[in-house]
């Protein structure tokens, strides 16, 4: 039995980071989705989503880009099918930057006491943002999946 190879070492980091990234994203998703239902949440949620983009979700997402370029160096040879992942991956994380930098702004109108109806529409904005980046994500990982399955089929 050899050396693992460093391609499939990165693609662990990488997983290990998307699992970590779509982990935080849940959890936002219910910050964010909960105060819909009781409003009493939203400043909350407010309060809370800026700590856990800044802490975590920043880190995390750019542990799953440095990783990406890393796995990119790596491979054989980029197919179209890593064109397409990488490209849909890269729009989904300048957006991913847009939502934290709206997070930010939105928790900056609160602590300046801004009205209740400014801070919704931030909030539809960053649902908004949200929502293309999910969709976006779609391609993302089932292209990962298919990636990482024919990558493992190599050794056997």
């Amino acid at each position: 039995m050899g050396p693992i190879p460093a391609v499939n070492i990165v693609a662990v980091l990488h997983l290990a980071f998307v699992s970590a990234l779509i982990g935080v994203i849940a959890t936002e998703t219910v910050m964010e989705l909960l105060p819909l239902w009781h409003r009493d949440l939203h400043h909350g949620a407010i309060r809370f989503h800026l700590w856990i983009d800044l802490l975590l979700e920043g880190p995390i997402a750019l542990g799953v880009v440095a990783t990406g370029i890393a796995m990119a160096t790596q491979v054989n040879a980029i197919t179209t099918y890593h064109l397409v992942k990488i490209s849909f991956a890269s729009i989904a994380f300048m957006l991913g930057l847009t939502c934290i930098l709206r997070v930010i702004r939105r928790s900056r109108l609160r602590e300046g006491r801004a009205s209740e109806d400014v801070l919704e529409r931030e909030t539809q904005k960053i649902h908004l943002t949200a929502a293309v980046i999910y969709i976006l994500l779609i391609p993302v990982v089932i292209l990962g999946v298919w990636l990482a399955y024919n990558r493992v089929l190599q050794y056997y």
